[in-house]
């Protein structure tokens, strides 16, 4: 039986994502449709915001997303990459560009993700502290609840976030879950062709409904420029210490 190839069983790239607010006891709540405008208007920004990043890996294909209302409170979105007029594929070429741009699309609705779950951490912990760090792969920010570290968010994206345009989108993102008796949200991502799908929930507390509502998030810029500070003023001290003479046949002292 001859196999169908992977680009013939969709003409167009597409990740799909579910979105369901509940209450403390699992139930969906009917959420105003001005809040859920508001909601997905935010949504739109920040996609557009982060497939811009990705401009010249969708060369030639045009993005776009559409929601649909599943439930009292559930939401089916689904981001698109449609090849332009003037692509043309076909045969293993087209299963190769497929599964190129299936592969960014979900990698972006990752950053999308993980954006939005930073911004909804940082509005629910008013005491959250950051630590700037730099790998190999880049620098990072680490969030701090206490003494425990929580989470790691790319240097640029949390920058971003944290501009006067990056916190107007989260502000509008979170929208939906300042209904009182809202609970959380569980965010389900899935790939088509593939079984993996990904869940991850946030909560909403008195703090998150401050912010949706106008006050501003524990963190800022500054905060940021005081993390980078620290860091690299501890770096430049630990390379003036290992750089320090001993006498001869003096061990380095610890």
């Amino acid at each position: 039986m001859a196999r169908t190839p992977l680009a013939a069983r969709s003409r167009t790239p597409h990740v799909s994502v579910l979105v369901a607010y509940r209450d403390a006891e699992g139930r969906q709540l009917p959420l105003p449709q001005a809040q859920t405008r508001e909601s997905f208007t935010g949504l739109q920004l920040l996609t557009q915001r982060v497939l811009g990043f990705a401009e010249d890996s969708l060369s030639g294909f045009t993005q776009d997303f559409t929601i649909r209302q599943m439930g009292p409170s559930t939401f089916s979105i689904e981001v698109r990459a449609a090849a332009t007029h003037g692509i043309r594929l076909r045969g293993r070429r087209a299963a190769q560009e497929y599964l190129t741009v299936t592969a960014m699309l979900h990698h972006l609705t990752d950053v999308i993700m993980g954006v939005s779950v930073a911004g909804v951490y940082l509005a629910n912990h008013p005491d959250v502290r950051v630590r700037y760090v730099e790998d190999d792969f880049g620098p990072y920010y680490e969030l701090f609840n206490g003494d425990r570290a929580v989470m790691a968010v790319e240097a640029s994206s949390l920058e971003g976030l944290l501009t006067p345009e990056g916190m107007g989108v989260l502000c509008a993102l979170v929208a939906n879950l300042k209904q009182p008796g809202l609970a959380y949200a569980t965010i389900t991502q899935h790939t088509p062709g593939l079984k993996y799908v990904r869940r991850t929930q946030v909560a909403t507390t008195d703090a998150l409904r401050a912010f949706a509502a106008g006050q501003p998030l524990p963190v800022t810029t500054q905060d940021l420029a005081e993390a980078r500070e620290r860091a690299r003023a501890g770096a430049a001290s630990s390379s003036a210490q290992d750089q320090v003479p001993t006498a001869e046949g003096e061990a380095p002292t610890a």
